[in-house]
């Protein structure tokens, strides 16, 4: 598992990202997450590369850069995660579903489907499978009632987390 998330840890460091677009205090900038990627995607073919630049880019709110890295490998089933995840986070939910469509089966399900067991959010999972349109589901109701009452912050907090588990799985899957 360490070797899976390596990379990941490299730039995990603004804490996790809002359900929406943020941006939020601490994130680093694309020249950076460049950088610090740079070891890492060597050796990589384009789509590899892509994906892990997209999704690092994601994750610290570069929306447009991250964009236009996932959507030149349409097609490929990382890079349209990505793409999904970009959407969703924009909230463009028919548009991430869209793209979740698109993915099929992806590795990465069978460790969210678990990931959903543990923190306890059954609706993203039916019959022990990963139900992404229920996650994009999950995010659009969140985001409504972010500013209501304390049990849909408490929603919130727990569908943030995770979605966190999500690119932390996902860039696993990518390592």
């Amino acid at each position: 598992m360490a070797q899976r998330t390596a990379w990941w840890s490299l730039i995990d460091q603004a804490g996790p990202a809002g359900l929406d677009q943020g941006p939020r205090v601490g994130v680093m900038s694309v020249s950076a997450i460049q950088q610090v990627l740079k070891p890492v995607v060597v050796g990589c073919s384009s789509e590899r590369r892509d994906a892990i630049l997209s999704l690092a880019l994601l994750w610290h709110d570069a929306h447009d850069a991250a964009h236009a890295l996932c959507q030149a490998h349409e097609g490929n089933p990382d890079c349209d995660y990505v793409h999904a995840l970009l959407h969703r986070r924009e909230g463009d939910f028919g548009n991430a579903k869209y793209w979740f469509r698109e993915v099929g089966q992806h590795s990465a399900y069978v460790s969210l489907a678990q990931s959903a067991q543990a923190q306890e959010v059954p609706g993203c999972i039916a019959r022990g499978v990963w139900q992404p349109a229920a996650m994009v589901d999950a995010c659009a109701t969140a985001i409504r009632r972010q500013n209501a009452a304390a049990s849909s912050a408490t929603n919130c907090a727990i569908i943030i987390a995770l979605q966190r588990a999500e690119f932390s799985i996902l860039a696993g899957c990518l390592a």
